[in-house]
């Protein structure tokens, strides 16, 4: 598919399940946002090209687009990304970077992406919505939820496969079963100053493995031992200073 450069505008559902196209989709450089449903259900496409101008991803916008393959590079411009605009994308590979610009990951955002090894989320962030990255089961290495983060929603991590998990101070609720099913997490580290405080779903770490280490602020560590959330995990143990 060559879509001239002249193109600034790709309406709504205008590719919508046409499934016959190979080789690279390149968005034209003059496109400012890509539309809602445009390109859902393509699934011939082997590579994604988004250019530096694009401000906008809109919902479903590559819903179910599985044969991507390769790195998705989401250029930085970018700050706003749609519902399910990514949803079951199972062929990227390498890195998820979410563009500096972006505030809120939203629902549903990259549910199934299963071929990502690494989440990289900027500073900006201030809410990851539900499912976002749901079933997102390559994920490895450490996950770090950024100083910022305010909101992590339904399942948003539920079954992802990172190893190690860092939550920050700035959060006021987690809800239920957030990262449910993490079955490879080995440990946990914990800035929130009191969990008391903050707003719990339940079955928060439903299945995450309880004996791994949680490491918690000094002055909080009998809070966390006694929370009804935090109290599942048996190894419960102060943050060590730097």
């Amino acid at each position: 598919l060559k879509i001239p450069n002249e193109v600034t505008t790709i309406g709504q559902y205008a590719f919508c399940n046409c499934t016959g196209f190979t080789g690279s989709l390149k968005i034209p450089e003059g496109v400012q946002t890509i539309s809602n449903s445009t390109f859902i259900g393509c699934t011939g496409f082997n590579e994604l090209i988004i250019p530096k101008g694009v401000t906008t991803i809109g919902a479903y916008a590559f819903y179910e687009c599985t044969g991507f393959t390769g790195l998705l590079k989401i250029p930085n411009e970018v700050t706003t990304i749609g519902q399910y605009a990514f949803c079951n994308c199972t062929g990227f590979t390498g890195s998820l970077k979410i563009p500096e610009g972006v505030q809120t990951i939203s629902n549903s955002t990259f549910i199934g992406c299963t071929g990502f090894n690494e989440l990289i989320i900027p500073k900006g962030v201030t809410t990851i919505d539900r499912y976002a990255f749901y079933e997102c089961t390559g994920f490895t290495g450490l996950l770090k939820i950024p100083e910022g983060v305010q909101t992590i929603g339904y399942s948003a991590f539920f079954k992802t496969g990172f190893n190690e998990l860092t939550i920050p101070a700035s959060i006021t609720m987690i809800d239920y079963a957030a990262f449910a099913l993490c079955t490879s997490v080995t440990s946990i580290t914990c800035h929130i100053p009191n969990p008391t405080n903050i707003e719990f779903g339940d079955a928060v770490f439903d299945h995450v493995p309880r004996n791994i280490p949680v490491y918690v602020p000094p002055a909080s560590v009998a809070n966390y031992r006694s929370h009804a959330i935090w109290k599942r995990f048996n190894n419960i143990q102060a943050i060590t200073p730097p």
